[in-house]
């Protein structure tokens, strides 16, 4: 008979309320004091029985089943020797990750505060009916002077810290990512018996270089030491604390499965060092995270949308990065990472008298475009080729000639205005320029010469274009393209 600790402790990742990713082993882990060595915590869940041994303070507990979906609320109960931690109204569905900077924070409240009357999301509250479950980390619950860790060492924070707890949409939701939990409320209208648990990650003003893990960052000599605390270069090139994002908010939830990741992040990788390299480092930024949690889960990353600069006239404050590089760069991930689906953005904002179009309030647009995408793709509702927009797969050249390639065309690639096409750049003896002439465009590829051997071709390569004004690609769905960039 096993001998059970006399004391533990439960990570906070888990608590009342929460969602267990189905079809996977659920694990359930915490610390006990060194007394407590060689010693077991028994877990019991859905009639099953797990067991943890303590080593060296900590214990994991992995039951050997998985579970299906199941929309009535259950019971876990983790025992040790005269002790013992309950958690009630369980459920077992799919489990989101959503992550990125403040465009993942921006909040139904903030829908509600900012957007027009008659917006699509303004009227949206959320509600007490459906089978979604919240749970949001944010950097700002770490904002003060007192910060322990300081950002940037390479020290790992095993436990969820400033931890909210597993929270109710009529609870959390109005402060929740307006995207992920619209993504999830839509996709929820879809399925309706699926639980669906959302896990928000948000990290304000972030550059790619917060999220990286130790053992990433180092291989690739992504950052600098300055003392004990690792750097990079971000937005125009200022230098900033690397890793911690990781470190103190991502790390405690790598044993938790998920069933996929929400990614809306780059805005300010727009330094041309780090908008140059995004696609690599993004890529492998994955795999290490894929490796972690031993899923080769899905992506579904949001297109950054325009950005408008200020009226000549216009005074006050004014929010404007121009991150259109990292944009371009985006769309050439799917071609080297499998399991990544972009969504479309360029026709969703046009608000050119907005402060802060960098935080576009066209969330309910994105999220539906999301929720169609992840249901065709992980339920099997709808056809991804409809759902999604058109990707460029690749590009060839030949000489003045430069053929481009796409997929998700859902019936045929078309000029949505019935006009010439736009959007188009060239790489022509240096410099980008518009070509001279788009010749063929048929269901397959679109088809552009020039007058000079072409060594580059980009679409939709500056931050205030806008569908159907400078750009005008489309599927016969009528979605636009997705900017790209690609170099002979």
């Amino acid at each position: 008979m096993l001998e059970l600790a006399k004391s533990f402790s439960v990570s906070k990742v888990f608590s009342d309320g929460m969602v267990l990713q189905r079809g996977e082993k659920i694990k359930v882990w915490g610390w006990a004091e060194p007394s407590e060595e060689a010693k077991y915590i028994e877990v019991e869940f859905g009639g099953l029985k797990a067991y943890g041994k303590v080593r060296q303070g900590k214990w994991c507990a992995e039951f050997d089943e998985v579970f299906c979906a199941c929309a009535v609320p259950q019971s876990m109960n983790i025992y040790g020797d005269g002790c013992y931690e309950t958690f009630d109204d369980l459920l077992i569905g799919d489990v989101f990750l959503c992550m990125g900077q403040s465009n993942i924070r921006y909040s139904v409240a903030d829908i509600r505060r900012n957007a027009p009357d008659g917006y699509s999301g303004k009227e949206f509250c959320p509600s007490e009916d459906d089978l979604i479950r919240l749970y949001r980390c944010s950097i700002h619950d770490a904002d003060d002077n007192n910060i322990y860790p300081v950002r940037g060492t390479d020290e790992v924070v095993e436990d969820v810290r400033f931890a909210r707890g597993w929270q109710y949409p009529t609870e959390g939701g109005d402060d929740f990512s307006a995207i992920g939990y619209y993504t999830a409320f839509m996709i929820d209208q879809m399925t309706h018996d699926i639980p669906i648990g959302l896990i928000e990650i948000d990290a304000d003003g972030q550059g790619l270089c917060a999220f990286y893990p130790n053992d990433y960052a180092d291989e690739n000599n992504l950052d600098t030491p300055n003392g004990n605390i690792f750097e990079s270069i971000f937005l125009g090139g200022e230098v900033t604390p690397t890793r911690f994002v990781y470190n103190q908010f991502i790390a405690p939830f790598v044993n938790y499965p998920i069933c996929s990741m929400i990614w809306y992040q780059g805005e300010s990788d727009c330094h041309p060092d780090n908008a140059s390299t995004y696609a690599v480092r993004f890529k492998g930024l994955i795999e290490n995270y894929r490796r972690k949690w031993g899923m080769d889960f899905p992506v579904y990353m949001v297109e950054l949308s325009s950005c408008y600069d200020k009226p000549e006239d216009y005074e006050d404050v004014w929010a404007f990065i121009d991150f259109s590089a990292v944009r371009c760069e985006m769309g050439k991930i799917p071609n080297i990472l499998d399991k990544v689906y972009i969504t479309a953005s360029s026709d969703l904002w046009l608000d050119r008298n907005f402060w802060n179009s960098l935080h576009p309030y066209c969330k309910w647009g994105q999220a539906k475009r999301l929720s169609e995408t992840i249901l065709a793709v992980q339920y099997g509702i709808g056809d991804v080729e409809y759902a999604l927009a058109p990707q460029m797969t690749e590009v060839f050249y030949n000489g003045n000639d430069a053929t481009v390639r796409f997929k998700y065309k859902a019936g045929g690639l078309t000029s949505v205005d019935s006009s010439d096409i736009k959007g188009f750049e060239i790489l022509v003896n240096g410099e980008w320029t518009a070509p001279d002439r788009i010749n063929v465009l048929d269901d397959d590829d679109v088809i552009i010469n020039a007058d000079f051997e072409i060594m580059g071709v980009r679409y939709n390569a500056h931050i205030e274009n806008s569908f159907t004004d400078e750009v005008n690609l489309s599927n016969g769905e009528g979605i636009p393209a997705i900017a790209f960039v690609d170099m002979k």
